[in-house]
């Protein structure tokens, strides 16, 4: 029995709505429509699927029906997604992991096995499995192992796999236990992937706003005093010219441009929850002011880092104010760097990888350093490249001559999506519900010739 048939089945014989069923286990109705569809199936040890056990047996409780314990239902759902019956399936997910937490280059490790990249994309996907998965778990133990040698690698990858990051120290050890895990390991933190497609899934602008009352927030003119140029090193203090940085630049009167570029860890900054909200309201003044923001995203953190980060920019992003840029290629390992730049106040710092907490940062006011570190950014810029296109109401045209070339360009093309598009609704059920929800007749209009092409 399949994991959607299942989960129908204890919902009909329970006599429970979808709707009862989101409220009882905290998921969204969109996310169990996807379960009942089998649109979506969850992964067996992570806590959507423990919560959707709980939200059925309190139900069934509540009702009085014996037979439906917690446990037994999480074993039966387990068993329903049958994880452990196919070993290509666990090869699969593990290794999509490994690739994805590691930052690991696919066409890379084709060379070093000797593999088409299409062959361990298909791998990757759960669509081929390989003829001898042993010698293939070794031969992927092997390349991570050589190419992950930086102890911050390690760390990890011995995060992931659930081990002691000791038993990781020899490249032979490193290599066996990655093949191991990727043959019957269980990943010991949750898809990054999936736990953003959540986020993203139960994520509303308009809750957003008034959470952080953006539509209230007012940036304020009263003058207030900061040392020219101060020298500072650890957590602490870098935490607190940051805010600096932020103060400052919202209480200038300069309209230029603000550069946002680091590779240094996050993770030690977003541990202090009270920092990370003073510093998404202190980049939101920014925003309210109609600061343009050119940031330079890092894209050889590790995976989990990286989604953390783009979970925390996402409302950021729909203002249509930030320009995202990367640079390409493999940055240095070894030392981190940060460069944040605005027209009033800039703030540079740099450490040595794994050592963020005793790295040396300087706050600076002062009118040469202030054109010096500008000059500095529009260098960077000139070698990064943008990361993604963000369009806004005024490139509405653009937008359209994009979406339109790229629907000629031929490959194939794989997409996550986290509902269905609105053009596999048909025109009539469309027209009605742009009809209840008071959309304009002038923009239903287009949005019907939108579906239509």
């Amino acid at each position: 029995m399949r994991f959607e048939e299942a989960l129908n089945g204890y919902i009909h014989q329970i006599g429970i709505t979808a709707k009862d069923l989101a409220d009882a286990s905290g998921l969204s109705t969109a996310v169990i429509s996807r379960y009942r569809s089998g649109e979506r199936t969850p992964a067996p040890d992570c806590e959507p699927l423990l919560n959707l056990s709980k939200g059925l047996a309190r139900l069934a409780q509540r009702k009085g029906m014996d037979g439906f314990t917690q446990p037994e239902l999480l074993s039966a759902l387990q068993k329903s997604l049958r994880y452990d019956e196919k070993e290509g399936n666990r090869l699969a997910v593990n290794f999509d992991l490994l690739i994805n937490v590691l930052n690991l280059r696919s066409s890379d490790m084709a060379r070093a096995l000797n593999f088409d990249p299409s062959y361990l994309s298909r791998i990757r996907t759960g669509q081929r499995t390989p003829a001898n998965s042993a010698a293939f778990a070794q031969g992927v133990g092997n390349f991570a192992a050589r190419r992950c040698a930086e102890p911050s690698e390690r760390a990890a990858l011995a995060h992931l796999m659930g081990v002691q990051q000791g038993a990781l120290s020899e490249d032979g050890a490193c290599a066996c236990e990655v093949a191991k895990w990727l043959l019957s390991g269980a990943a010991s933190q949750k898809n990054p992937i999936i736990s953003f497609l959540e986020k993203l899934d139960n994520f509303d602008l308009n809750d957003y706003i008034r959470a952080i009352r953006f539509d209230e927030l007012k940036v304020p003119t009263v003058p207030f005093q900061l040392p020219t140029t101060r020298t500072c090193y650890g957590l602490e203090n870098f935490r607190q010219a940051t805010l600096d940085f932020l103060k400052a630049t919202a209480l200038s009167r300069s309209r230029e441009p603000v550069f946002i570029c680091s590779d240094m860890p996050i993770e030690e900054l977003a541990q202090d929850m009270e920092f990370s909200k003073k510093w998404m309201l202190g980049l939101a003044a920014i925003l309210k002011k109609g600061l343009r923001l050119d940031m330079v995203h890092d894209l050889n953190r590790p995976f989990g880092e990286m989604m953390l980060g783009l979970e925390s920019w996402i409302p950021l992003y729909m203002t249509g104010q930030i320009m995202p840029w990367y640079l390409p290629g493999r940055q240095n390992a070894v030392y981190g760097h940060l460069l944040f730049c605005s027209g009033a106040v800039a703030v540079e710092g740099e450490c040595i990888s794994g050592n963020f907490a005793h790295g040396r940062y300087l706050f600076s006011k002062s009118g040469s350093d202030l054109a010096y570190y500008r000059r500095r950014a529009e260098a960077i810029l000139k070698k990064a490249q943008p990361l993604m296109d963000i369009y806004c109401g005024t490139a509405e045209n653009v937008y359209g001559s994009f979406l339109a070339a790229e629907a000629l360009k031929p490959g194939k093309r794989r997409s996550l999506l986290t509902t269905l598009p609105p053009h596999t609704l048909s025109e009539e059920c469309l027209s009605r519900l742009l009809e209840k929800n008071g959309v304009p007749d002038s923009d239903g209009r287009r949005m019907l010739e939108a579906c239509a092409q």
